[in-house]
């Protein structure tokens, strides 16, 4: 079994062997689609002859040895291969995309094996996902889910946090783990954001028209969105274009923005303040020393994320951080609510509001909208 990294190798290897065996330097080979792969001679022949070196690999499982680089063919499905394809299409991909896919043809299906890869992963094949993600923008395959946000103790929902997701045609939903950090390196991310800011108002605005009554929606502002755009000025033109209050639209500024450029962040903190805006610091892990020693924190709460605090465990226990914000007469809630525990542990702490799968998984618009329906008819 191998991997895009190591058919990276595979190709590097081919482009030597074809150099051997043809007089012209310019020879090289190049991926075509995922097994694919062809060599270029002559370039310039490439755009007037089309001398083209077609190689295909054999579908199958493999030995492969990184110590002399070969690959001894164990089994073959090249007679199976229509039905294989779409199959080892998701597990080429995914395996380097955060999961690591199986084929079982009892159910004629792949199945996630839980290995999770980081998102180092992915940013080491961002020159293989960009083209991708540029296209998915181009035919709105990026889409938001809606997680609900809880009052704690009565469980109602009092809102929902969009949550943006890439429905790939070929691998389904892809967590923003793998494509993030990518569009992060890339600058792209201002463009994502803006388009699902952009939705999230569109759909309030349906709801109006409908006559369905709004919960507010908590949407993302990153670190390279303040420092690349006029977020102020963004929020403001979609209020009035969609003619949504503000009370409809929570922004959740990224904890690493604040301590980062933190002049910035508050000045835009302040102006979406002035227009009626919710400002949360997002991914707050508890470390209150880190946070007060860029300057004073003018968001109007805290989101604590309890998988940051339980990962880093700098802070102490979830009951210190929630005295301690008492004392400085902050407002936490609480994100990442994942056990009866923590939801217990949470009410004994004072918090009222918070999201997680203790709750809820992110729905769709459509589920979401059918229990935001079923409350008001109630």
């Amino acid at each position: 079994i191998f991997t895009l990294s190591d058919g990276d190798t595979w190709v590097f290897q081919t482009d030597g062997r074809l150099l051997r065996i043809t007089p012209d330097e310019s020879t090289m080979a190049c991926r075509q689609i995922l097994d694919n792969s062809y060599g270029v001679r002559r370039i310039i022949s490439l755009l007037q002859d089309k001398e083209i070196i077609w190689i295909i690999s054999d579908r199958g499982i493999y030995k492969y040895s990184k110590k002399d680089n070969k690959l001894t063919l164990a089994l073959s499905t090249q007679k199976h291969f229509h039905s294989f394809r779409k199959y080892a299409n998701k597990f080429v991909v995914g395996s380097d995309n955060g999961q690591l896919y199986v084929y079982d043809p009892k159910k004629d299906d792949y199945s996630a094996s839980g290995m999770r890869a980081t998102a180092d992963s992915a940013i080491g094949n961002e020159r293989l996902l960009m083209p991708q993600i540029l296209n998915g923008l181009k035919k709105n395959e990026f889409i938001f889910l809606l997680q609900p946000q809880y009052e704690l103790n009565t469980r109602k929902i009092i809102g929902a946090e969009a949550l943006v997701r890439w429905n790939h045609p070929a691998l389904g939903e892809i967590s923003p783990a793998v494509f993030i950090p990518v569009l992060e390196n890339n600058g792209y991310i201002t463009k994502l954001d803006q388009k699902i800011w952009e939705d999230v108002c569109a759909m309030i605005r349906r709801w109006i028209d409908e006559g369905v009554k709004p919960l507010a929606i908590s949407i993302n502002v990153t670190k390279t969105d303040l420092l690349a755009m006029d977020v102020v000025e963004i929020f403001d033109e979609l209020l009035k274009k969609y003619r949504i209050p503000p009370k409809y639209l929570n922004i959740d500024i990224a904890e690493n923005a604040y301590k980062e450029v933190y002049g910035i962040v508050s000045e835009v903190e302040k102006s979406l303040q002035q227009k009626g805006f919710r400002i949360a610091l997002d991914g707050f892990d508890g470390d209150y020393m880190g946070l007060h020693s860029v300057g004073e924190i003018g968001a109007d709460v805290l989101k604590l994320d309890l998988r940051s605090l339980n990962k880093e465990k700098k802070s102490g226990s979830v009951q210190d951080v929630f005295d301690r914000a008492k004392t400085l007469r902050l407002t936490l809630t609480a994100e990442g609510i994942e056990s009866m525990e923590q939801l217990s542990l949470l009410r004994k702490c004072g918090c009222t509001e918070g999201q997680g799968y203790v709750f809820s998984r992110p729905l769709s618009i459509e589920e979401f909208e059918k229990i935001l329906k079923v409350g008001q008819d109630a």
